[in-house]
């Protein structure tokens, strides 16, 4: 039996047999709360239905069915696998430069029993807008299938960036990554001062004056 996080399960069983009552077993029969049996029988035969509702992962594992009467006893099993979204991957690193950031990170150890599909990155900086770009998961990976390497680009110079990255498989995104910080390269100012002017005061002595450059256009510390 295979279901989604969340979903609610019934799992049934019936037998034949005179004076049949059925019991149910197994390890994740825990949580009394959410789980109940409904049973019935008749003189030739016995059913139950087990419910869980809300399922978790600590749900998952094998049910066992048992079938007694006065003569002896049956039992049947079943498998409850519980899928759900992927834990987030581990960024490694992140390497800048003026315009790209080259980021790695580590795939995540469980994915929810499910294959990925994609990851989704977000860049963000205080000076731009949000940046989400997605990622295949079967284009990105290393030989061995644990790291991905994308290097993003159109980044500013010397500008302060977050990394956000989400495992996503078939229900969709699992929790975040925590947040890698980084800062872009600076690289030589891409405007000119505002508003320049000369004044001649005598045949020898002129004021240059000018406004500042605008500060997205820095691209670094400005030293003159």
């Amino acid at each position: 039996v295979e279901v989604n996080v969340t979903n609610n399960i019934i799992i049934e069983c019936s037998a034949n047999g005179t004076n049949t009552t059925i019991q149910w077993s197994g390890d994740s029969i825990s949580d009394l709360t959410r789980i109940s049996t409904q049973s019935n029988s008749t003189e030739t035969m016995a059913y139950s239905r087990l419910e869980i509702y809300y399922s978790t992962q600590n749900d998952m594992g094998i049910y066992h069915c048992t079938a007694s009467n006065p003569v002896g006893n049956a039992s049947q099993s079943v498998l409850l696998t519980v899928y759900e979204p992927a834990d987030p991957p581990h960024i490694l690193t992140a390497i800048a430069t003026t315009n790209t950031i080259l980021v790695t990170w580590r795939w995540p150890q469980f994915t929810g029993w499910l294959n990925l599909t994609r990851f989704d990155v977000r860049l963000e900086t205080p000076i731009q807008p949000v940046v989400n770009i997605s990622v295949s998961a079967n284009s990105t990976a290393d030989d061995n299938g644990n790291t991905t390497i994308v290097n993003l680009t159109g980044v500013r110079p010397f500008s302060n960036y977050s990394i956000t990255v989400w495992s996503v498989n078939v229900l969709g995104q699992g929790p975040a990554s925590r947040p890698f910080y980084i800062q872009t390269e600076p690289t030589a100012p891409d405007a000119a001062p505002r508003a320049f002017t000369a004044h001649g005061i005598n045949g020898s002595t002129v004021v240059l004056s000018w406004g500042k450059v605008p500060d997205h256009n820095i691209n670094g510390v400005l030293r003159g």
